[in-house]
């Protein structure tokens, strides 16, 4: 009976549906409902409340959490740099030699940090080492000894945080360690507090508190807004820590970098109780004068005609997104909308199958292009070549021309890959690397390089000859036009985030402006240049990777490619 019921309902016209559930609703006897449980309203509230509380502190924390670690990296650019681990530990016998490393070693990178993150006030490295102080940037390390931070950066193995007395500032310290017997020394960053939690006063209108501390219950931050009520006031940190008389308060804490600080967010709800009380006894009243036979027929009218509208903009949504596929269980209806449905269903498989076609060409066509580029040089040939020149420069003493060929023979095996168009990141660094390195010796290393690379995606596979471009970009249209004084400074990065696989490569060259910037991916070029990477990557793993660009007139330019970390062959 039910089946013939829904059949019968179905194939009824979308007018006479309306007027046969009218006709049901108005059959329909008035039901009698006792007053809405205020418990249950009050309950239903306030774990919304907790839920909103404890995602709105997840993604403060988390936002808190990233600008750590961007601290963090921006203090390992310093503490692991071996140009300025080794020019602490030399000994200089002229003035001028030490000028040389601030100069060229020093202030580049202290000026790197800050130019990325201007939240980064100062970085100071206090050092035992017999050397001049160098404005804030080198001072001696007896000038730290009374610091807040001091103590604990000497005794501990990992960055240490600490906050001003006035919380204004944030002071990043750690210990910079050698594989040698070298001087004491310390670096430590400068970070503004209001930079790092510039979120935080807008968490919530009002009736709010928020608090971090760190493990030794110091207060780093704090920020209250009570609204118009004087009795809300802000609850002191051994109130949250032990939870006393906070009954009346939402509440939520959160631990930060392994513990080393503590969120806590707390919400005053009072208020919104009192209204849940007023709308219990509003509902009650208007369910008596009959909302309850009005909710119902909205219900009935959203499963019998609004469900399947919703479906169907559902699958519209998602075709629009490019999910070419319509999924609707109410498909066999022979109304208005059934027939709107099955149209919709028809148009979608033929923009599918089109689609479908011209991508499985382009990526065929980008493979086949590749591959011409690649068979354009004879892999044998080219290699016993540079092995005979190679033998030929070991025998005469010749080792620029020796390393010059072992740097070209890594080069081309990486760049060829036996014809294939999947590598591992290990070996697509390896051959940036070998191109970085020939291009310091025809440029009579009159630039510096750093590499930062996370060791635990090396072996993630990864799309072949994607970041040589890049660095070559880099060199040639920002190192070579530098016109600051001193060497410029090549720098690799490799790292995850959130499953991706981020890949920079950042130089201090002339730059360019932000319109040059907006337009790169897109300008035509005559080989195999940036745009064709950023479409070869976005075919290969979608519309959410590719190549994005961040540049300083004068200050220099950062390529960043994104890729998913499992790419599937």
């Amino acid at each position: 009976m039910k089946k013939k019921f829904s059949q019968f309902s179905h194939n009824l016209p979308f007018r006479m549906k309306v007027a046969l559930l009218c006709f049901i609703i108005s059959l329909i006897p008035m039901l009698v409902i006792g007053p809405v449980s205020y418990g249950k309203i009050r309950s239903q509230l306030i774990e919304q409340e907790s839920s909103s509380l404890e995602d709105t502190l997840r993604r403060e924390t988390e936002a808190i959490e990233e600008k750590m670690d961007f601290y963090l990296n921006a203090l390992d650019i310093i503490v692991w740099n071996d140009g300025i681990k080794n020019g602490l530990s030399r000994t200089y016998l002229e003035n001028y030699d030490l000028f040389l490393f601030y100069k060229n070693t020093l202030d580049p990178t202290v000026q790197t940090i800050r130019t990325l993150s201007p939240e980064i006030r100062s970085a100071t490295l206090y050092t035992t080492a017999d050397i001049n102080p160098h404005g804030n940037i080198v001072l001696p390390l007896s000038e730290a000894e009374g610091c807040i931070w001091y103590e604990e950066a000497m005794d501990s193995t990992r960055p240490v945080f600490r906050v001003s007395q006035d919380r204004k500032t944030l002071y990043l310290a750690c210990r910079m360690y050698y594989r040698y017997e070298a001087p004491v020394t310390l670096v430590c960053l400068s970070i503004g507090i209001d930079g790092m939690f510039s979120n935080a006063p807008a968490l919530y209108r009002d009736n709010f508190g928020f608090l971090v501390a760190d493990s030794r219950s110091d207060i780093v931050y704090e920020t209250f807004a009570g609204g118009e009520d004087p009795s809300f006031t802000p609850l002191s940190l051994d109130a949250l820590q032990v939870r006393s008389g906070i009954t009346g308060n939402s509440f939520k804490k959160r631990s930060l970098y392994d513990g080393t600080w503590t969120a806590y967010l707390y919400r005053y709800h009072n208020d919104f109780l009192l209204s849940v009380h007023q709308f219990t006894l509003i509902a009650a009243a208007v369910f008596l004068l009959g909302i309850l036979m009005s909710a119902i027929a909205s219900q009935l009218l959203s499963s019998l005609i609004v469900h399947p509208l919703e479906e169907l903009v559902s699958n519209m949504t998602r075709v629009e997104d490019g999910e070419y596929r319509v999924n609707i269980s109410d498909d066999n209806r022979k109304d208005e909308i059934g027939v709107l449905i099955r149209t919709f269903r028809d148009m979608v498989e033929k923009l599918n199958h089109l689609i479908n076609e011209v991508l499985v060409a382009k990526i065929n066509q980008q493979k086949y292009e590749l591959r011409i580029l690649q068979s354009q040089i004879n892999p044998h040939f080219l290699y016993n070549t540079l092995s005979l020149i190679n033998n030929r420069a070991i025998m005469t003493d010749q080792k620029d021309i020796s390393k010059m060929a072992q740097l070209l023979s890594t080069f081309y095996r990486t760049t060829l890959n036996k014809g294939k168009s999947i590598t591992t990141v290990q070996t697509e660094l390896e051959n940036v690397k070998a191109y970085i390195a020939i291009q310091q010796m025809m440029h009579s290393d009159s630039f510096n390089t750093v590499y930062d690379i996370d060791d635990s995606i090396l072996n993630c596979p990864i799309l072949n000859f994607i970041v040589q471009p890049l660095a070559e970009n880099a060199i040639v249209h920002g190192l070579d036009q530098r016109s600051a004084p001193g060497k410029g400074t090549l720098t690799l990065t490799c790292h995850e985030d959130q499953g991706d696989i981020i890949i920079s490569v950042l130089d201090n060259g002339a730059g360019m402006s932000q319109d040059v910037c907006d337009s790169i991916l897109t300008q035509e070029t005559s080989g195999y240049g940036i745009r064709n990477v950023h479409q070869r990557i976005q075919l290969y793993y979608g519309k959410d990777c590719g190549l994005s660009y961040r540049s300083t007139p004068g200050f220099g330019t950062c390529a960043s490619i994104r890729i998913n970390m499992n790419l599937d062959t």
